[in-house]
């Protein structure tokens, strides 16, 4: 898609501001966007320090002599002093490093993205108030009012309900606050192509939809190739281009490649198949 990013380079020009990245098409974060994307964040840091734990619990058991399989060494290990305060200096350990992994993530990545991998997904950054890039002291003061908003009656949900731009305390102290993008929430909904490129296709492409059935056929096997990658699915790549070829516009002169239709045409499948679920939800 290379030249592709280049021809829409020559055509189109910026037309909006940013801030931080962010167009300024944004408004104060919504509380259930903000606890989703916490529940996110501390599902990942979860898992990864699970693992981690894991394996330095069986790194400590080998070196202890403590045979996994029949639960030999245990009683040695747990029945002297020596045992005995190596598991307490192990428990300590292990939990500074939950609380340095913990506010080490959402330091960094509200420092040096603004967004965590949860707010990302939902299409939420932190910005500061006054305009300037989000400074390394701001990230570490909401990051330790954290206990604050958290504490007995979740102050920081209170504060987010009553202030008018859905701030918690850590934000009014740090002069941050979160914003949410609808247009870059859905950015990350995009499978196949980003999203200008599959705008910019569009435009130019002004395809035709498919039948519902042939449609799901395309889009399994397209997902299966192209996201699980699955070599043994039966993808007719030449069939599903010559139905393609079909169903965009004679207008345009565009040469695109094979392989850039069938992305284009299994983010369209994807995007038609988002929007028709949400209309069911409805």
């Amino acid at each position: 898609m290379s030249s592709l990013k280049e021809e829409k380079a020559n055509i189109h020009e910026l037309d909006s501001a940013y801030i931080q990245g962010m167009s300024l098409d944004f408004k104060p974060a919504p509380l259930f966007k903000r606890i989703l994307a916490v529940a996110v964040d501390l599902g990942i840091i979860t898992s990864v320090m699970y693992a981690a734990f894991l394996i330095l619990f069986m790194l400590v058991g080998l070196i202890m002599g403590v045979d996994f399989a029949t639960g030999g060494g245990l009683k040695t290990v747990f029945g002297n002093e020596l045992g005995a305060v190596i598991i307490i200096i192990v428990v300590v350990l292990l939990v500074m490093a939950s609380l340095l992994a913990t506010h080490g993530y959402f330091i960094y990545f509200e420092h040096k993205k603004s967004y965590t991998l949860g707010k990302k997904l939902f299409g939420l950054k932190v910005i500061s108030t006054d305009g300037h890039a989000l400074s390394l002291a701001q990230c570490i003061k909401r990051e330790i009012f954290r206990y604050v908003d958290m504490s007995l009656l979740f102050p920081g949900v209170i504060s987010i309900i009553l202030t008018e731009k859905n701030l918690r305390l850590g934000d009014i102290f740090s002069n941050t606050m979160v914003v949410h993008s609808e247009e870059e929430e859905q950015a990350e909904n995009f499978l196949y192509i980003d999203k200008s490129d599959f705008e910019y296709l569009m435009e130019k492409l002004k395809p035709s939809p498919l039948d519902v059935d042939r449609s799901m056929k395309f889009l399994k096997e397209a997902h299966a190739y192209y996201i699980i990658k699955d070599d043994k699915v039966n993808f007719n790549k030449l069939m599903w281009v010559s139905l393609f070829r079909t169903k965009i516009s004679n207008e345009t002169n565009m040469n695109i490649e094979d392989e850039s239709l069938l992305l284009f045409f299994s983010e369209y499948i994807h995007q038609l198949s988002n929007k028709q679920s949400k209309q069911k939800d409805r």
